[in-house]
């Protein structure tokens, strides 16, 4: 029916279940992924027009803007931050329509998509791995119960060791919104990508 998927308690049987929102419905003809117009158009746009830095960086300005405005929220960008966030893909070498660069509170925004990308193009990427921070971790960094903490480590050729990340995510991050946010549906992950790229930072330097 194309609504999104949820997952529903019978509290007669004590079971749950994957449901669309109009959950009590019974004359679905199947699941499917939601907006697959959307996701169709984005995976064509994605095979057309993704670009490696050196392409991205030999762009010019106006090319750029319009790429800005086919990535996801260009409408919430004033004209001086599509600007901003123009030069800075331009001379980083990073895609604004694929997330990899943004504007959030005025200042451009390196996602972990970009960090990522950055990091494979080098060549010296060996790794990451990523876990909950232990108990005495917890501890020692003085991490109260609630909130969600995480150890990453990256490795890098001829390293002798892994560049290592924390990344937290406050108890009162994922309370309040409307539950749209990852901070709140998935504060774990959320988490997990904070360490990951603050251990890429480490690793390699934009």
């Amino acid at each position: 029916c194309g609504e999104w998927l949820r997952i529903v308690r019978d509290i007669e049987k004590n079971e749950f279940f994957v449901s669309c929102h109009d959950w009590d419905r019974s004359h679905h003809e199947g699941i499917t992924r939601h907006d697959k117009a959307k996701e169709k158009y984005m995976n064509e746009v994605r095979r057309t027009y993704q670009m490696d830095s050196k392409a991205l960086m030999t762009m010019p300005e106006s090319q750029m803007l319009q790429r800005i405005s086919m990535a996801k929220f260009p409408q919430e960008l004033t004209v001086q931050e599509k600007k901003l966030l123009a030069q800075v893909a331009i001379t980083y070498g990073f895609d604004p329509l694929m997330g990899e660069v943004s504007i959030y509170q005025g200042r451009p925004y390196v996602s972990i998509d970009g960090r990522y990308r950055k990091a494979q193009e080098t060549g010296k990427l060996d790794g990451v791995e990523s876990r909950p921070a232990t108990r005495a971790e917890r501890v020692a960094w003085e991490i109260p119960d609630g909130d969600y903490f995480f150890r990453a480590e990256v490795h890098v050729k001829d390293a002798s060791h892994p560049f290592i990340g924390w990344g937290r995510v406050f108890v009162a991050e994922t309370t309040g919104g409307k539950g749209f946010k990852p901070v709140e549906k998935n504060p774990q992950r959320m988490a997990e990508k904070r360490a990951e790229s603050q251990a890429l930072r480490k690793a390699f330097h934009i």
